[in-house]
């Protein structure tokens, strides 16, 4: 019988670990992607003319094929703001033109009839060069890495409805996880006080 007990114990407590876990995988991987984009959604109605960054940096979602193989539709890529000077021919930026932001690399700079440096930029995939050249000005940064096949979940992220829902949901789990860790600690207590009164 004793054994039959711990046997349940022990399986209940192998079940109560793998959803500790799963917890705790959901909160390191949901969190920072939320408070990132709670950031970006408070600099979004502070400054609504401007790409929202955090210290600096910024994150756009691919959704074209242009730069394959090196980065992919759903690939989260992270820019940098740099000065002009760290710009050189051959790096990948992110630019935006006409309101839509584009990665691509830099084929080849030159100057225009003001003097000014502009950019000939063009996707790695593709075989012709971009038709407009760019200027600083139009340049969100420069790129620094990637994040493969996130870009999906950020995306869903930026809606402030699906962010408030699984705000709720993080909290809600973090309220169960506390409450069961309570449960825990009094079926602990009240099978501690049951062996002292059994001897």
């Amino acid at each position: 019988m004793e054994d039959y007990y711990n046997e349940k114990i022990e399986k209940r407590q192998k079940k109560n670990l793998i959803k500790r876990i799963l917890v705790k995988l959901i909160y390191i991987l949901v969190l920072p992607i939320i408070i990132w984009n709670l950031a970006i959604i408070i600099q979004t109605l502070q400054n609504p003319n401007e790409t929202p960054s955090v210290f600096g940096i910024k994150i756009f979602c691919i959704i074209s094929g242009s730069m394959e193989p090196n980065i992919s539709i759903n690939d989260l890529v992270i820019i940098k703001e740099v000065p002009q000077n760290e710009i050189n021919s051959k790096d990948i930026i992110s630019f935006t033109v006409n309101g839509e932001t584009i990665t691509h690399r830099i084929e080849n700079i030159s100057t225009d009839e003001s003097g000014d440096l502009v950019y000939t930029t063009k996707g790695d995939a593709n075989n012709i060069e971009d038709a407009d050249t760019i200027k600083f000005e139009d340049i969100e940064g420069k790129y620094i890495g990637k994040i493969p096949k996130i870009g999906k979940i950020i995306l869903v992220l930026k809606s402030k409805t699906t962010l408030g829902i699984v705000l709720l949901v993080l909290i809600l789990l973090y309220i169960f996880e506390q409450k069961s860790n309570e449960k825990k600690i009094k079926r602990s207590n009240e099978r501690i006080e049951y062996d002292e009164n059994k001897k």
